[in-house]
């Protein structure tokens, strides 16, 4: 399916594909990636990436679009576990691209609209004050890093992965972030 064939398309509600698709592009801000992911989201991440292809649009690009894209319907809920993990899937630099994205889509509808916006902008303000507690959502913010690990005699191969192998078990909350637990676990789990 390409742009054209949203015209005239009935999603099934009664609303026309193509009207839907410019009304959500013309309520989010001009950034590059929220237009694109408004235009295509209806078409989808291949849609997109055809299209990206044909204008040698930059890699960069591509990548934060089809984030947006991506993680546009995904539904989403205050659970620290989730958020932490959700940030860290989509990237600090987006999550508020996203809540443009879905608050843009939202109001192009007509039902039940002031609840909506309500709701998602009740999330959105959540999600902020949550990244002001400065979560764990990145190996960054683990109190113990790939220099820390290679010291402790770890093959430079292997840092990467318990690197990763923590960040999810802080992020799930089975690990505290404090460096003295980091180092028993990673004793423990990889000597």
């Amino acid at each position: 399916m390409n742009i054209k064939n949203l015209v005239d398309f009935d999603n099934g509600d009664g609303v026309d594909l193509f009207e839907h698709t410019m009304s959500v592009v013309n309520k989010t801000s001009s950034n590059i990636y929220l237009r694109l992911a408004a235009l295509f989201n209806d078409l989808g991440v291949d849609e997109f990436s055809s299209f990206a292809s044909r204008l040698k649009i930059d890699k960069n690009t591509r990548y934060n679009v089809k984030k947006l894209m991506t993680f546009s319907n995904v539904e989403l809920n205050t659970d620290t576990r989730f958020m932490s993990s959700f940030i860290h899937e989509i990237g600090v630099d987006n999550l508020d691209l996203l809540f443009d994205l879905k608050l843009a889509d939202i109001s192009s509808r007509t039902n039940n609209l002031g609840d909506c916006v309500k709701e998602l902008n009740n999330l959105r303000e959540t999600y902020m004050k949550f990244l002001e507690t400065k979560p764990v959502i990145g190996i960054k913010d683990l109190d113990i890093d790939g220099k820390s690990l290679s010291q402790m005699s770890f093959d430079s191969k292997l840092v990467g992965v318990i690197l990763n192998d923590i960040l999810k078990k802080v992020m799930n909350e089975e690990l505290e972030n404090k460096r003295n637990v980091l180092e028993e676990y990673v004793d423990v789990k990889y000597r």
